[in-house]
């Protein structure tokens, strides 16, 4: 079988292990033949030649970058909600989580272990139940009240209401995607976790990656990160925390979203760094960037971008700290955005519960609100039995969330523009308008080339 789609310069390398790839790509660095005659060498020495030479580099001299160059697709089955956004919480990797939207999670299994309380089982029977008993309700009000309204919206936004009523623990599918190097920092933190689960889940990871790259998956049964992680919670148990951050000059609050630190000169940083690689480097030191200048610069750059283009790369000079609480539905899409940086908290029922609009018009309002009051004493149950961390499990996704997010303004445009859109839940479509208002407020000129779209129903097309 010839390994390359091509005898020409540009090629592409098909139908060999993922290993030998990264082996035959990393020699391009320490040879100066062809590829074609690097790959003919290697096949010569057989496959145990990879796995000796990625010995020899990869683990005892610590190239680690080259096991970037094996990938490893993996399908993750039978997992909670939570534990997927461990397992998401990953800036290099790629995710398909199954979707709340399309797919009717009425009898979904929940995780259980035999040690919880009953309590536990049975506040996610009742959330099942519900789900189950007012899909028709909801549909039929959702019709009656659009009636031009396709199947397939319908359908959607009948699960877009009812997904509030689904614990943490609802079991569901993900598939990974990712360099060895990124797995196997998965599977580490799936070892360091707090949640059993998640501990359990690292050992299948590992063995199954390992089929695909043996050799690139090995030092991974600990977690390096755990005895900081430890050190710093037990000094944190020791203060008493002012819920005021230290990053605080332009603290303002628009709505989901509050507004911790943000460049002061951004437009000044931003019209900068669009001229850097067009001057001289001692002119671009002299260069005078009046405010009018500023904005000549950023509005012919940003009124020049096409439809669906981001911002440019010089746009991530420019940074943003937001802390965000929303609903842990939206903090679920919200959180694949990686370019951000996100540190979150142990979710709790202590910030409340969103109360889905559908459910309230359709008078299911008093049953949602007496279902969501017995999840406290499920929680606390759950705390007394076998910690916060575990009791994540029983809270539905309707539940606030609070977390902290850094991001740049190229990061910022994208967020807003995509979880903006009419076809988006209304929960992050809130989160991304505050975050615009939030820029606007501080940089209009910044937010004014920032594609927000305006408030709307999501019924008029179908979800995506």
């Amino acid at each position: 079988m010839d390994y390359l789609t091509s005898t020409g310069p540009v090629f592409a390398i098909q139908g060999l292990p993922e290993e030998q790839i990264a082996v035959l790509l990393a020699k391009y660095s320490r040879n100066s033949g062809a590829l074609r005659d690097i790959l003919q060498g290697m096949i010569d020495a057989g496959e145990a030649g990879s796995a000796e030479w990625h010995q020899k580099f990869t683990i005892s001299y610590g190239h680690a970058s080259i096991a970037e160059h094996s990938t490893i697709h993996l399908g993750l089955e039978g997992i909670s909600i939570l534990a997927t956004k461990i397992v998401e919480d990953c800036r290099l990797a790629s995710f398909t989580e199954k979707s709340t939207r399309y797919v009717d999670f009425a009898g979904a299994p929940f995780h259980d272990r035999a040690d919880w309380p009953p309590a536990y089982q049975q506040t996610c029977q009742r959330l099942f139940r519900a789900y189950r008993d007012w899909q028709p309700i909801v549909s039929a009000h959702l019709q009656a009240q659009r009636p031009d309204a396709t199947p397939a919206a319908l359908r959607a936004r009948t699960c877009d209401s009812l997904r509030y009523l689904l614990p943490a623990g609802t079991l569901t599918n993900v598939g990974v995607s990712g360099n060895a190097r990124v797995i196997a920092g998965l599977i580490r933190k799936l070892v360091g976790s707090d949640l059993v689960e998640c501990r359990e889940l690292a050992g299948p990871v590992r063995e199954e990656a390992s089929k695909v790259c043996p050799t690139l998956l090995r030092r991974t049964e600990e977690d390096p990160s755990r005895p900081m992680r430890a050190a710093i919670r037990e000094l944190a148990e020791s203060y008493v925390v002012n819920s005021t951050p230290v990053w605080t000059p332009v603290e303002q609050s628009f709505g989901t979203v509050r507004l911790l630190q943000a460049n002061m000169m951004a437009e000044r940083v931003l019209a900068a760094a669009l001229l850097y690689p067009h001057v001289g480097s001692m002119a671009a030191q002299r260069i005078s960037l009046s405010p009018a200048i500023q904005a000549e610069v950023i509005n012919t750059c940003l009124a020049a971008r096409p439809d669906r283009a981001p911002f440019p790369r010089e746009a991530e000079h420019v940074t943003y700290r937001v802390d965000v609480t929303c609903d842990y539905g939206a903090y679920r899409d919200l959180q694949r955005h990686r370019m951000t940086t996100q540190t979150d908290q142990v979710l709790t029922p202590d910030l409340g519960y969103e109360v889905p609009p559908d459910l309230e018009a359709c008078g299911l309002d008093q049953a949602y609100h007496g279902l969501m009051a017995g999840i406290r004493p499920a929680w606390q149950a759950l705390v007394d039995a076998v910690g916060p961390h575990a009791a994540q499990y029983v809270i539905p996704l309707a539940f606030r969330k609070r977390y902290l997010m850094t991001l740049n303004l190229r990061e910022a445009a994208h967020l807003i523009e995509l979880r903006s859109a009419p076809q988006g839940h209304w929960s992050y479509r809130a989160v991304a308008r505050d975050l615009h208002r939030a820029i606007q407020a501080t940089h209009p000129l910044l937010a004014s080339h920032i594609r927000v779209h305006p408030d709307h129903d999501g019924l008029d097309r179908e979800g995506r």
